[in-house]
């Protein structure tokens, strides 16, 4: 029985809570730091409820709305969605992540960040598919024709998910199992699930996007306080080796690292590089922007470009401490650096395969426990049922003999409850020492997110707390004079240290809170338990 652990951190003095327009800052970066931590598991192509008044509209209206902060939606269903942070409203958050152009196969994805107020159309629309089973061994052909080229064969044991057919019943289009290419089957080698008439009558040239891989739009110049983030949208492909590209407004973006994105209407839009590359397309122009620098299309039918030094003074509030991959924010390019921005051929000239990519499927055949290690002897961190899908990195082999496999990077599986598809290669022996309890751990409130796998009981945790920047050094020091705060685990009071100011730009200064706390018995075995009870924390 899990105790429950409730934190409550009180900052009475910091910088500037002082004024109105303090409050609402820091009252922004609260809203930020809870969405984040409720919308943390997150699957592919699925959006979170944050914070504040979000209205949705969906594809079909059979859809439940959002209801609470950290309800899951899948991306195909959303038609529209609204995000108000208007005067009155609280402010608005929302995150997800999806797979764009990405390979079915991998388990990367596109992290999104919708903040303010905020409209945003799904145009990639939603596609009816049918599972069929094979009667036999079935050939995937480029082409609806016998003569076409094989491009896969699936046994009579396997499965299919077709999303289009011809208009006389005679092939269907499927996605090719484990890959990310189209083909096409004929409907008398297979046996489907549900009637073919489900499917949309489709053609060899029709594509198949992705939920929001195609998307409209709109923005906000608004905010809600002086010293509050304007409105926008924060996308962070997976690595800054593989390219992802999502076309908004008609502009398609291809980009390598962190952009953040907003338009005043869907016939203009603004780009801002804020990690590694970015290349976009319009009409018959292109351009490429690099880290530090903004393009500006204000009318997107005209060939009007403005390709400019970002601005530094309007990013200060985004939202970047809570990406997938944390960054630092580069100077503005000079006049200079943006003449000398050349064109290349593609962000990815050799597509090359990602290091440590898992890309084999395994089924799990029996629900089981997923641990922080390879043995029975680490800590539960969560379930994976039957039927489940996962994709090992490699496996490790205890001195007993057992196998266990690495699914993640605190996430492991006994070899005996999965069994591999078809294709996969053997897998790679991880070697090392593991220890099954670890004597430290870091929790960041901003995150809620144990930085050494789950807390363990025995553990001495570090929580650790960095509010908003202050505008002088002054301001910083000042900000503890009368109280550092205090941290309140479950009825004890941790009163907590404080760093000396510390200088992250010309005008922004930070300091870091800190206090520690032993886990005791029966509090907090896993990541998932951690994560669902801050959910009931206060940050006051």
């Amino acid at each position: 029985m899990l105790r429950l652990l409730l934190i409550v951190i009180f900052f009475f003095s910091f910088g500037g809570l002082t004024t109105a327009q303090d409050s609402c800052a820091a009252q922004v970066n609260i809203t930020f730091s809870r969405a984040a931590g409720v919308c943390r598991e997150i699957g592919r192509n699925q959006a979170c409820y944050g914070s504040g008044l979000i209205n949705a509209t969906f594809q079909s209206p059979a859809i439940d709305p959002f209801s609470q902060d950290g309800d899951l939606l899948a991306l195909e269903d959303l038609h529209t969605i609204s995000l108000d942070s208007q005067a009155g409203n609280a402010w608005a958050t929302m995150f997800f992540r999806m797979q764009a152009n990405l390979s079915t196969n991998s388990q990367r994805n596109v992290l999104g960040i919708l903040f303010g107020t905020v409209t945003l159309t799904n145009l990639s629309d939603s596609v009816p598919t049918i599972n069929v089973n094979p009667r036999g061994t079935v050939n995937i052909r480029t082409s609806p024709y016998s003569g076409a080229d094989i491009i896969a064969r699936v046994a009579v044991n396997g499965m299919i998910t077709a999303n289009g057919r011809l208009s006389d019943n005679t092939w269907l289009r499927v996605r090719v199992p484990n890959q990310d290419e189209l083909g096409w089957v004929r409907t008398d080698t297979i046996t489907p699930e549900q009637d073919f008439n489900l499917l949309e009558v489709a053609t060899v040239t029709d594509s198949v996007k992705q939920p929001l891989e195609q998307l409209n739009l709109i923005t906000s110049a608004d905010r809600v306080c002086e010293d509050a983030p304007e409105s926008a949208l924060i996308l962070q492909s997976p690595s800054l080796e593989e390219a992802t590209y999502i076309i908004i407004n008609n502009v398609q973006i291809e980009f390598a690292g962190t952009v953040l994105i907003q338009a005043a209407t869907n016939q203009d839009l603004s780009i801002q590089v804020l990690e590694g590359n970015s290349k976009i397309e319009w009409l018959t122009s292109s351009a490429y922007l690099t880290a530090g620098a903004q393009a500006s299309l204000p009318e997107i039918d005209t060939m009007l470009l403005e390709i400019e030094p970002y601005n530094m003074a309007s990013l200060q509030m985004m939202p970047i401490l809570y990406l997938d991959r944390r960054i630092i924010l580069p100077a503005p390019l000079s006049a200079a650096e943006i003449t000398n921005l050349q064109l290349p051929v593609s962000l990815n000239p050799e597509p090359q395969q990602i290091e440590d990519e898992p890309t084999c499927q395994y089924s799990v055949i029996v629900n089981h426990n997923i641990r922080n290690g390879p043995g029975e002897a680490f800590s539960i961190t969560g379930e994976a049922e039957a039927g489940t899908a996962i994709f090992p990195r490699g496996k490790y082999t205890n001195d007993n003999g057992g196998q266990w496999l690495q699914v993640g990077t605190y996430a492991w599986i006994n070899a005996r409850a999965v069994q591999p598809g078809n294709t996969c290669d053997p897998l790679p022996e991880i070697s090392g020492d593991f220890i099954s309890s670890v004597a430290t751990n870091k929790v960041n409130l901003e995150t809620c997110r144990p930085t050494t796998g789950p807390i363990q009981v025995g553990q001495r945790i570090t929580l650790e707390f960095v509010p908003h920047a202050w505008d002088t050094y002054a301001a910083a020091r000042e900000a503890t004079r009368y109280t550092y705060g205090r941290i309140l685990v479950d009825e004890s009071i941790l009163y907590p240290r404080v760093s000396e100011p510390i200088k992250i730009s010309d005008d922004e200064y930070i300091r870091r809170f800190s206090a520690e706390w032993i886990a005791q018995t029966g509090t907090f075995p896993s990541v998932p338990e951690w994560v669902k009870q801050l959910r009931s924390a206060s940050l006051v």
